[in-house]
């Protein structure tokens, strides 16, 4: 799953690739007085400028997305595809801005030129203010985490030797990459031990496989057990994404008739029903919420990457 940017992002890695050449690092630090035989002031001060510059096009290309990404609401009765991509660009630019600003205050002596390491550095400064796991906003991805490759040494290092990031993200990485653990394994005893309960042995097969056709099914199933389901008085967990956890609590508030929750239950009893649908009004507008929360979780999600692995791997053994 490969991150997707906006013109300015890239703009951005290529001007700062070429402030600080160090091919394969995407931090670059220099001394205190931002010494470095291979750049030269000229660079520095260009850098400098030309970021600002960049943040001014990455406002410009938010508006435009902004307005893409509404106007694209209207094809998705049809096809989700154009909003998905609209709103992808839309938080690439909107990053960028911020990625950009920062990159110009603190061009003399560090250089993060990835927009995927850039969100991490972000998340764990968030972190600082909001309590692990419940930040409500989330700049560091899933297609982040699989495509950046960050090394926590190398991360380490960055925060100790930098007295303008670090008071921004003290957080101890071993008990974050700890609670991270501790919901992937929650996540994936979910899906393994209880959203595929009594599932056939093609369902099983095909969830093993990461069967794009079977993704929806499973996370819709996932969520309804959550909202309206055996679990629908417990806390809603960290492995579902934010957005995902904010509409399943909407949807709680409205609990549906026994009837509907009973013609639910069918239709979430394997892929086949899933997709056969209802003609009932009261079960459809029901059915159909759940598949909106489940398209929400279903782009970008730990749940869908990490959580779903691991538990292929449970499944497998």
């Amino acid at each position: 799953m490969t991150p997707i940017k906006c013109a300015s992002s890239k703009l951005i890695t290529r001007l700062l690739s070429w402030r600080a050449p160090q091919e394969g690092n995407e931090l670059v630090l220099f001394d205190e007085e931002g010494k470095d035989t291979r750049t030269s002031r000229f660079r520095v001060i260009t850098t400098q400028i030309g970021l600002f510059g960049l943040s001014t096009v990455a406002a410009i290309e938010s508006v435009a997305y902004s307005i893409l990404t509404l106007a694209s609401c209207a094809l998705q009765p049809i096809t989700d595809r154009p909003r998905h991509l609209f709103t992808k660009l839309l938080q690439s630019s909107s990053f960028s801005i911020i990625w950009g600003i920062f990159g110009a205050c603190t061009n003399r002596t560090t250089v993060i030129w990835q927009e995927s390491c850039a969100r991490f550095l972000a998340q764990l400064g968030l972190q600082c203010v909001y309590q692990p796991h419940h930040c409500p906003i989330e700049c560091f991805r899933a297609e982040d985490r699989l495509a950046s490759g960050i090394d926590e040494n190398m991360v380490r290092f960055f925060l100790q030797n930098n007295d303008e990031l670090a008071p921004m993200v003290l957080l101890d990485l071993d008990n974050l990459s700890f609670q991270q653990e501790l919901t992937i394994q929650q996540g994936a005893e979910f899906l393994s031990k209880e959203v595929l309960t009594g599932a056939s042995f093609e369902t099983l097969c095909a969830f093993k496989n990461s069967d794009p056709a079977i993704y929806l099914f499973v996370i819709t199933k996932a969520i309804y057990t959550y909202v309206w389901g055996s679990k629908s008085t417990t806390a809603l967990p960290d492995f579902f994404k934010f957005t995902t956890r904010a509409h399943s609590q909407n949807l709680r508030q409205n609990v549906p008739n026994a009837q509907t929750i009973d013609e639910l239950k069918k239709l979430l009893e394997n892929p086949a029903q899933f997709e056969l649908g209802t003609k009932n009004e009261a079960t459809k507008a029901a059915f159909k919420d759940l598949r909106a929360a489940a398209s929400q979780e279903l782009q970008g999600s730990a749940f869908t990457t990490t959580c779903w692995q691991r538990a292929g791997e449970i499944l497998s053994k």
